[in-house]
């Protein structure tokens, strides 16, 4: 049967418990809540005063931080609040601070709460019993409330630190509300340091140009201490943004600190902008990077005086060279700009010509002409000389380098120059001679008159001209660089002059140029006619003539002898170095060095016959002027002419060459047959050589034996028409006489016309012997020579 028992009062002491827990979890959870956002709160608003946080920067924080509440209630408000707190669960707390109840409690709140109390004896008394023991316990002493007060006590400090800041920076406090309540606003912080860029001409340029360096510089109002960083960040189209710490300079501008940067603008387009301390959101200074202007080019076209009507108009570039003109002349300068000139005021280009000396301008008669925007032209007269620099700016204002000096350099018209080419120095000719006259003259722009004029060497200077001849010009041609330049070429005959042996002249050719002007009183002004050097004639007989021309062949055989014998001794070496190559199969080293030093030894023997064929050239012109080149002195000039000209200008380069090719090919196994073919060569041009060379001996050496056995028969003639007449005179005293009647002296005069006789017959007989010899030995190189010694 049921047993009916007063209600218990267990449950309504867990349910109070409850109630109380339930209020101090939420007591703490709110703490933690306001305790923890005004933690976040003070944390952001000093995060942003600090670092002066962007708007969007902010707005995401203020995103952050309602995320950061809604997990704050949840984790410290609805997590605890939904938890259950049973009976059973409150009755287990007890029974943890109060052992005493051996789990008599929860026993007997299951008996309670499955109302097992009421029909069982035995859990009716087992709930009396845990009653019983609850009347003298406390059930709050299971509630910690120590948790909550350190939390309301840490929320109330934060609370009352956020109502002192409030309270003493009611400034800072409301820019603090204004920025994070409206992020994108514009409410910025106080700044604590105060930067700015300073430019000495008060204001930021707007074009800088290319390759220039650019000092920039800043200055600190607020907030400097000696140790502070001042950055320069800058940036470009051609590469990323940079920064550079600038650099402290002594003194201050006024009363501001002043730091300074030296950087390199790039790109079309340069930002900068400074930073320091908190004033990190200056807004950034735009320049724009322009070329400077460049002259590309300068010429200036001159034009002659108005007298010179056969000069060309004449182009310089004064990049490259200066300017040399004759007064009077016209010059028109052309500038070409790498940009568009710049128009002044009066829309004239704005171009200026600089003194190099003063650096101030130079006065102009006409301003520039603008062609085309980067083409420019200044006509200027040719009065004096100036050495100028080019000033112009372009439509960015920008004016080029003055660094460069110009020059243009004017001189008066001078005399012309001119000189006798051929011969140089001095003629000896016959007087019935030619001589051939090379003649070159010079100006500045133009020649007109050309004479041949001479007078005795012995006459004064101003003595009056024997003769003076016009002449005609061969050429005239007018050369930008050197001026005008006349040659002229006359065959000068000497027989109108009726000279003689032994005179001697002067020969001048005279020149006059173009310069003509008229001066103020009506007159015309010219130059005088200008001389060249005097070129010495000297007349010589016929006999003179031939024994110079006989003279010089002479040296010219002795040079050739000379030569020969080193041909010969070259040609050996060649044949023996090139036998051994052959013989052997391969080359020394001593070998290929022997081929070089022979190939250099057979060009300088090349040389040395180049300069006797100049000799003989000399000899065959000394013939030609003195109508001898018909002559047998003359042919043998020009026989011997021709065989040294081949001999220095073919067969001995020829030779020097292929033993050039030799040493080359001696160089590798491979080409060692070519070696001994080019040597071979070689030899067999040298063997030309010396041919012709004894060939011309033989020819020179003939003839000067002939003059020598000629001169000993003129000797002996002369002899024989001196014993002729000495004897026709004796003949004379002694008509009728016998040799007994004679007187003495006549006896001893007749005696001495005998041995005088007698010694003239042998000297004829031994002249005959001689004739003869030389006949045979000239038999076979000149036949007809060989033939007339033996006639005679």
């Amino acid at each position: 049967m049921d047993v009916l028992e007063p209600p218990s009062m267990l449950p309504q002491r867990l349910s109070a418990l409850r109630g109380r827990l339930r209020r101090l979890l939420t007591l703490h959870g709110s703490a933690i809540l306001v305790a923890a956002m005004v933690a976040t709160v003070l944390a952001l608003v000093l995060t942003d005063y600090l670092l002066h946080l962007a708007a969007v920067m902010r707005a995401v924080l203020l995103v952050a931080m309602g995320l950061e509440t809604l997990a704050l209630i949840w984790r410290f408000l609805v997590t605890p609040l939904r938890a259950p707190l049973s009976n059973h669960f409150l009755a287990g707390r007890i029974e943890n601070v109060h052992p005493i109840y051996n789990d008599e409690l929860r026993t007997a709140v299951a008996f309670i709460e499955g109302h097992a109390a009421q029909r069982n004896a035995l859990a009716a008394l087992s709930v009396e019993q845990a009653e019983e023991l609850c009347k003298h316990v406390d059930f709050s002493a299971v509630v910690r409330r120590k948790p909550t007060v350190q939390a309301l006590l840490v929320a109330a400090a934060m609370v009352l630190l956020a109502l002192l800041l409030g309270f003493t920076h009611p400034g800072g406090t409301a820019i603090a509300w204004q920025r994070w309540t409206n992020p994108f606003g514009n409410h910025p912080w106080p700044l604590h340091t105060i930067v700015k860029l300073h430019w000495s001409s008060g204001r930021p340029p707007t074009i800088w140009p290319q390759a220039k360096p650019l000092t920039v510089q800043a200055t600190v109002s607020r907030g400097f201490y000696p140790t502070m960083h001042v950055w320069l960040t800058t940036r470009s189209d051609h590469r990323p943004r940079r920064q550079d710490l600038m650099t402290l300079q002594p003194g201050t501008v006024g009363g501001e600190h002043l730091f300074a940067k030296v950087v390199q603008p790039e790109g079309p387009f340069f930002d900068l902008r400074v930073t320091a301390g908190d004033d990190t959101q200056t807004p950034f200074t735009r320049i724009r990077v322009v070329p400077r202007p460049v002259l590309q080019a300068l010429t200036a076209a001159i034009t002659a005086p108005g007298y010179a009507t056969g000069v060309p108009l004449r182009i310089v570039d004064m990049l490259a060279h200066s300017v040399r003109v004759v007064r009077g002349s016209s010059i028109t300068l052309k500038f070409s700009s790498s940009e568009p000139v710049a128009l002044d005021a009066h829309g004239r280009p704005e171009l200026t010509l600089l003194s190099s000396k003063t650096g101030r301008p130079l006065a102009l008669n006409a301003p520039a002409v603008r062609q085309t925007s980067q083409i420019l032209t200044l006509a200027i007269p040719a009065r004096k000389s100036m050495t100028f620099r080019v000033r112009f700016r372009d439509t960015d204002g920008l004016a080029n380098n003055t660094r460069s000096d110009f020059t243009i350099k004017v001189v008066p018209d001078g005399l012309p120059q001119v000189r006798i080419t051929r011969p140089r120095h001095m003629v000896n000719i016959t007087a019935d001679g030619r001589i051939r006259l090379h003649i070159r003259a010079h100006d500045d722009l133009g020649l007109t008159s050309l004479y041949l004029a001479g007078r005795p060497l012995e006459a004064k200077a101003k003595a009056p001209w024997l003769f003076k001849t016009p002449l005609a010009w061969s050429s005239r041609i007018f050369d930008p660089n050197t001026g005008a330049v006349g040659r002229a070429v006359d065959s000068w005959p000497l027989a109108p002059l009726k000279l003689k042996p032994g005179d001697r002249l002067n020969v001048y050719a005279l020149v006059r140029d173009d310069y003509r002007v008229t001066l103020k009183n009506g007159t015309i002004q010219r130059h005088p006619l200008v001389r060249s050097r005097p070129l010495l004639v000297v007349i010589r007989s016929p006999a003179e003539i031939r024994h110079e021309i006989r003279n010089e062949l002479r040296a010219a055989r002795a040079a050739i002898g000379r030569l020969l014998k080193e041909q010969i001794s070259t040609q050996k070496q060649t044949q023996a170095i090139t036998t051994s190559i052959h013989q052997s199969g391969h080359v020394t080293a001593g070998q290929q060095m022997a081929l070089g030093n022979l190939a250099q030894r057979q060009m300088a023997e090349a040389q040395r016959a180049t300069a006797i064929e100049h000799l003989l050239s000399r000899i065959q012109h000394l013939a030609r002027r003195n109508g001898l080149q018909q002559s047998s002195l003359g042919k043998l000039a020009k026989l011997a002419h021709s065989g040294m000209k081949h001999v220095g200008h073919a067969s001995m380069p020829k030779a020097a060459s292929r033993l050039s090719q030799a040493r080359h090919n001696s160089l590798s196994k491979s080409g060692l047959a070519k070696a001994v073919a080019n040597g071979s060569a070689a030899a067999t041009h040298q063997q030309r050589a010396i041919k012709i060379m004894r060939h011309l001996l033989n020819k020179l050496g003939a003839a000067g034996q002939f003059r020598r056995l000629l001169h000993k028969t003129e000797k002996i003639l002369s002899k024989q028409a001196q014993l002729q007449q000495q004897l026709q005179q004796l003949a004379a005293q002694t008509i009728g006489l016998k040799m007994s009647q004679l007187p003495r002296n006549l006896k001893k005069q007749l005696q001495s016309l005998a041995q005088q006789q007698q010694k003239l017959a042998s000297q004829a007989q031994t002249l005959a012997s001689q004739l003869s010899q030389a006949a045979k030995s000239l038999a076979k190189s000149n036949p007809a020579m060989a033939a007339a010694l033996a006639k005679a």
